[in-house]
């Protein structure tokens, strides 16, 4: 493959943003000094195409496009970059970094792929941090104009993670299952997980130095409780959802799904004993993770909670 500079007109150079509102610096100016590429030069197009299509040849099933808002929307300045690499670049799953802020148009992005929830992992994050929520204020995602099934969620990103703002380094690895166990239980939205350099965050830092580039990171996506909630998300796949806190404690999340199980997170650093309302059928249920079990009689959930723990609940089948 010839390399991208030997293409004319190739780039628009690398004058960089000074104005975050103005869509023509967003999309035609450089982002952090790299030369912005000239995305309405079809020969652009057919390399960066090539290099996409080559990918899924050798196996990738999709592609996370980093900085999408940075690229002209359809339309803009006489492109047609994204109607062109989204429709032939043979990837099952596409979606956009449209981080949200100035000049974003999220709603645009997400008319055309998958688009990221930003604001709503910033919430999560300030759930976990002041251990409790109000259940009404989890159900918007915050991505006005966007369909619900066409957003990716998260905890954090390699961003929130690593830029020098921290915006989420000091997240233990507990502080990140809780908050998965929200995201991850939930009907909508494509979760999201980081796996951050082996011994990173906490009260440790962000890069430790126990890893280099290309090891594995960590494996708390492993973790019996982050399994827990996975398996759970595509058991209830297409069940519909209703959010709650149960005792009317917003120390407490309870995500119900169909009336076949729930997930519930104690966010509190507190043990929990539950008696509360729930959509669930009456009968036991049995938390995946410990092993206790739940009773629901007359539309009523009883159990109790260890601080700062997730339940992940099915019905005992007799």
């Amino acid at each position: 493959m010839k390399k991208i500079k030997a293409i004319p007109d190739w780039t628009h150079g690398n004058q960089g943003i000074t104005n975050d509102y103005d869509r023509y610096q967003v999309t035609q100016h450089a982002l952090l000094g790299l030369y912005d590429l000239n995305t309405q030069n079809k020969a652009v197009q057919e390399y960066l195409l090539n290099y996409l299509k080559q990918a899924v040849a050798d196996g990738a099933d999709g592609f996370r496009f980093d900085a999408a808002k940075h690229i002209e929307l359809p339309g803009e300045f006489n492109s047609d970059f994204w109607t062109n690499i989204l429709a032939n670049s043979g990837a099952k799953f596409q979606y956009g970094e449209v981080l949200q802020g100035a000049a974003s148009r999220e709603s645009d992005y997400g008319k055309l792929m998958g688009v990221t929830a930003s604001h709503y992992g910033e919430f999560i994050r300030k759930v976990i941090g002041q251990g409790y929520v109000k259940d009404g204020d989890l159900v918007n995602y915050q991505v006005p104009g966007v369909s619900e099934d066409n957003l990716i969620t998260w905890v954090e990103s390699h961003d929130n993670y690593a830029n020098d703002s921290e915006e989420s380094t000091k997240l233990t690895d507990q502080d990140i299952i809780l908050g998965w166990s929200i995201i991850g239980a939930r009907k909508e939205g494509a979760p999201l997980f980081f796996s951050r350099p082996v011994g990173g965050g906490g009260q440790h830092g962000r890069f430790p130095g126990t890893t280099k580039i290309g090891d594995a990171g960590s494996d708390l996506f492993k973790d019996p409780t982050i399994v827990a909630i996975n398996k759970f998300r595509n058991a209830m796949n297409g069940q519909s959802e209703y959010i709650g806190n149960p005792n009317m404690d917003q120390g407490l999340v309870m995500i119900e799904r169909g009336g076949k199980g729930a997930v519930i997170t104690n966010l509190t650093s507190e043990e929990k004993r539950i008696h509360s309302e729930t959509t669930l059928a009456d009968g036991q249920y049995k938390d995946t993770i410990t092993g206790h079990i739940f009773e629901v009689s007359n539309k009523q959930i009883s159990g109790k909670m260890a601080p700062r723990t997730v339940a992940v609940l099915y019905p005992i089948t007799q």
